[in-house]
């Protein structure tokens, strides 16, 4: 029996010795002599069939009492343990923080949260359907006594505040946010619709109630009268709105409730470093059409384009407009929009190439054309041209061999 203890504690120690080298990053080379381990300070150790831990010296530290034990982890000082099936935490001298009553304790690093939010704090444990702070205070239980909803997610977006999503038996869901004690940031009846994070400033949430979609501050207050059946964050200070539910057409609003863009536009389709673009839709124009907006709900472009390449962080941009080349036939052309002086002429090109420091190159009937920064443009007798960056260019011009 001793023999099968000792083989336990070494195939233990065997477990350590790697997760010190590949995980811990606790080891470091002196003297050219090799590796140097420091080993956790608490080391899991089997007696029978439970578990305990013990020093580096096989001293136990806390008794083996538990069926299964993991790791602590080292930044909360904290291990799940389990006894009767049943999981649970402790602290590094065996107080229970969160009681050992539940089927599931979440992972450290799998902690649910959305892509562009900051990573979960690392103070914050879920057990079940509860939450629990690494101290062991309760901060959220969700309970149902009808058993006809189910906690479909906790996330968080802010240190200090957390996300709840409950969802009933058809799938359809209610969220709400929390501040670190687990009081609710929307206490009227209202469900979260969306939230605007703002880093080291006031974040912003819409909440909605009655079919009315309101925005309030992390105190639940309500900031302003913006009140429609549709809104969302379009920035800090402006929100798409619509006036049905179903928001089959969409404009702006900004913070004190003025209209900026009327709704008319079908939706908000790419987010730019320097614009954001609508679409609406224009049967004589051969389709969808698209305007520049720029953060304030400004109107860019004088006119409404078919095509805006919306995959460019350029303040040039190409552009396109259809042209009729007969009855009910229709041609893209092309052409060069500046975000700070508008367009640099029409839209008239067969294709064009926008490089860098705003110099386009275009072909018109097979012929090419220098566009400058301003929207000059030059004839250019050549087969192939090459931009060098600096205004310069290479052209290349085929002899006929004829």
């Amino acid at each position: 029996m001793l023999y099968i203890k000792k083989m336990k504690y070494r195939f233990f120690l065997l477990i350590v010795l790697i997760q010190t080298i590949t995980i811990s990053g606790c080891s470091q080379q002196s003297n050219n002599k090799g590796l140097v381990l420091q080993l956790p300070d608490l080391i899991p150790y089997c007696s029978g069939n439970l578990w305990g831990y013990c020093d580096k010296n096989k001293k136990i530290i806390i008794p083996t009492i538990y069926e299964k034990v993991h790791f602590f982890d080292t930044t909360r000082r904290l291990a799940i343990v389990q006894k009767n099936g049943l999981k649970g935490c402790i602290n590094s001298k065996g107080k229970e923080i969160v009681p050992i009553k539940y089927n599931t304790i979440n992972e450290w690093h799998n902690m649910n949260n959305y892509e562009g939010e900051i990573m979960p704090p690392k103070n914050y444990i879920i057990a079940n359907t509860s939450l629990y702070t690494n101290d062991g205070l309760l901060v959220y239980e969700f309970k149902d006594e009808t058993g006809k909803n189910k906690l479909d997610e906790i996330h968080f977006f802010d240190n200090n505040y957390f996300i709840v999503t409950i969802k009933d038996y058809w799938g359809k869901g209610q969220s709400n946010i929390y501040n670190g004690n687990g009081v609710p940031i929307l206490k009227n009846s209202e469900t979260l619709v969306t939230f605007y994070f703002v880093p080291n400033k006031d974040s912003l949430i819409i909440g909605k109630k009655d079919g009315k979609c309101k925005v309030y501050n992390l105190s639940g207050e309500n900031i302003n009268n913006v009140s429609f059946p549709y809104l969302h964050f379009f920035n800090e200070k402006v929100y798409i709105y619509s006036d049905d539910s179903l928001h089959e057409k969409v404009g702006l609003v900004n913070l004190k409730g003025e209209i900026l863009l009327k709704c008319e536009y079908a939706e908000l389709t790419k987010n730019n470093k320097y614009f954001e673009i609508f679409e609406s839709f224009d049967s004589k124009m051969g389709g969808k059409t698209y305007s520049l907006v720029d953060g304030t709900g400004k109107v860019l472009s004088d006119k409404y384009y078919n095509f805006i390449d919306q995959y460019t962080e350029k303040k040039f941009i190409k552009v396109g407009r259809y042209a009729e080349r007969s009855k009910n036939n229709f041609e893209l052309k092309y052409g060069v929009y500046n975000i700070e002086k508008g367009a640099l002429g029409n839209c008239i090109y067969d294709d064009i190439r926008i490089e860098n420091d705003g110099y386009t190159i275009a072909k018109l009937n097979r012929k090419y054309i220098i566009i400058d920064s301003i929207g000059r443009s030059y004839d250019c007798p050549a087969n192939e041209i090459t931009y060098l960056g600096d205004g310069d260019f290479s052209i290349k011009k085929k002899e006929n061999t004829a």
